[in-house]
């Protein structure tokens, strides 16, 4: 479950990665573009705060591509935003990232 919002005051992007069960996994607070990775080794949240255009986010995770879910119910105006929990890491290794437009251009790598 993704919790999203927005602060009127800040203009801040706040969210939040939540378990099956209500449990809290990840957040990330910011201004995008931005890529968080945080919560727990065996299911590590990734949470995303696009650039204006971006349709798609892919992870390169320990030599897995996962595809990110696009967040739902989010103002036109707002920046889009991704979510995924990754599957336990491999002893060696590292992630990237990238976000695509809806032509499958790059616009945004981490």
């Amino acid at each position: 479950m993704l919790w999203w919002d927005r602060s009127s005051e800040s203009g801040l992007t706040d969210l939040i990665l939540e378990d099956p069960q209500g449990r809290f996994l990840a957040s990330c607070l910011g201004t995008g573009p931005l890529l968080c990775v945080a919560g727990p080794d065996a299911a590590k949240g990734v949470l995303v705060i696009a650039p204006a255009g971006a349709e798609r986010a892919v992870m390169t995770w320990y030599g897995q591509q996962v595809e990110l879910t696009r967040g739902e119910n989010v103002p036109a105006d707002a920046p889009p935003v991704f979510v995924g929990v990754m599957p336990p890491a491999a002893a060696e290794g590292g992630y990237s990232l990238q976000v695509l437009d809806g032509a499958g251009a790059v616009i945004m790598s981490q």
